[in-house]
């Protein structure tokens, strides 16, 4: 970048401006995103920190993801859990709100 802002590709092409154009943020995720939040949660063997207890009396015996714990966790590379999540079915006992049977 220069003192102007223009920035020089790594093919040569020069950046004299950017629009920025804003979006919807993505507040729910698929059922697939889902999934592969759980079973990276899996892979890494983060259940015990990243799945709390339902209130008492509600569903006993069932957790649900706490998304908020996922912050901070130490990812493997994709390489090491692609293969793993990829040969996974499905998880039974797992419903579209991240609530896991025990």
């Amino acid at each position: 970048m220069d003192e102007n802002g223009s920035v020089e590709l790594t093919d040569g092409a020069c950046l004299y401006g950017v629009d920025v154009i804003p979006t919807a943020i993505c507040r729910e995720l698929t059922d697939i995103q889902k999934q592969i939040v759980y079973l990276t949660n899996a892979c890494i063997g983060a259940e015990d920190t990243c799945y709390r207890g339902l209130p008492d009396g509600l569903l006993p015996g069932w957790r649900s993801l706490d998304f908020s714990a996922l912050y901070g966790l130490k990812l493997p590379s994709l390489e090491a859990i692609a293969l793993p999540i990829a040969a996974t079915p499905a998880r039974a006992g797992t419903n579209a709100s991240g609530a896991v049977g025990l």
